[in-house]
């Protein structure tokens, strides 16, 4: 399998709560799955205006889908805020204004994964995909609605744009509730997070690779084992700095896939051990079981 290093620079982050639950209209064969681009070109609409209008991103906001409102809250904020951004970051939004047309490209790759996904997890369900333009403060989310994506923060390669939606879907097909943030330990957290990124790296055959985690690995898991239980998430998760200079953010992600890789392998039903995987009612026992700190632990 190739490597394929995951960079989580912005929050990746479910919209929900609680348990999603998947419209009964949800397609479970991938490849009716829909793409919405609309709020795409009604960006560009409202960007072109911004020397002529006060503010052309109340109507974005206006007559965006049901995927841009709920990405409204927390990420957006409104469309004050919005105004704000774009006018720093107004040469970022020009790359992205590049490459957005090409969207229609990955469609089909995406497709591909989720035939894959489907053969590992045959109750999958398939919602709407939106694609937005946002803040540049969030890679995605999902709601009741379906996977919202911000498009804006794959500026650099669009190719970061298929992981994003694979990723997302992972979580709303995770079948467990989701505490707040704020309410749900680190270890709940890492594992939500990390099983997405494991179940994403099974549904496009590529390899998770942290060099820096790796290599500290037995620091790390030291660490770990000490503030699991705890509701903090500095230096671990959404984007917060690493403690130590050169510390790169997020390695929960990869803590929570350690853990989630360290159970499958351990399975000898792999079905069951996916099966598990999206139905995790105990993630302490979920830990225990999965055997992957348990030299910290004891």
């Amino acid at each position: 399998m190739k490597t394929y290093i995951f960079i989580f620079v912005l929050v990746l982050i479910s919209l929900n709560i609680t348990k999603i639950q998947a419209q009964e209209n949800f397609s479970n064969n991938p490849k009716n799955v829909v793409f919405v681009k609309t709020d795409i070109d009604n960006f560009w609409v409202a960007f072109d205006l911004i020397e002529t209008e006060k503010n052309p991103f109340v109507k974005y906001l206006e007559v965006g889908s049901v995927g841009l409102k709920d990405f409204v809250p927390y990420r957006i904020e409104n469309a004050k805020n919005l105004l704000k951004i774009v006018k720093i970051k107004s040469q970022d939004y020009k790359k992205v204004r590049t490459k957005t047309d090409k969207l229609d490209d990955f469609e089909v790759i995406i497709k591909s994964h989720y035939q894959n996904f489907k053969k590992i997890n045959s109750e999958a369900i398939f919602p709407p995909v939106y694609f937005v333009i946002g803040a540049f403060n969030s890679a995605g989310g999902v709601s009741k609605n379906g996977i919202i994506i911000g498009t804006e923060v794959a500026k650099d390669s669009l190719q970061n744009i298929v992981y994003f939606v694979i990723h997302e879907l992972i979580h709303f097909n995770q079948k467990y509730a989701q505490k707040p943030i704020g309410d749900a330990t680190l270890l709940e957290k890492a594992i939500v997070e990390g099983s997405a990124d494991f179940l994403a790296s099974l549904t496009m055959n590529k390899d998770y690779n942290n060099k820096y985690a790796e290599l500290h690995a037995e620091e790390l898991c030291n660490e770990f084992v000490k503030i699991m239980n705890g509701t903090k998430y500095y230096g671990w998760l959404y984007g917060s700095k690493g403690k130590k200079e050169g510390r790169p953010n997020d390695l929960g992600y990869w803590m929570g896939y350690k853990i989630t890789e360290a159970y499958y392998k351990n399975a000898i039903d792999k079905n069951q051990a996916i099966y598990d995987i999206l139905h995790i009612e105990d993630f302490g026992l979920f830990l225990r079981k999965s055997g992957y700190l348990e030299k910290w632990l004891n």
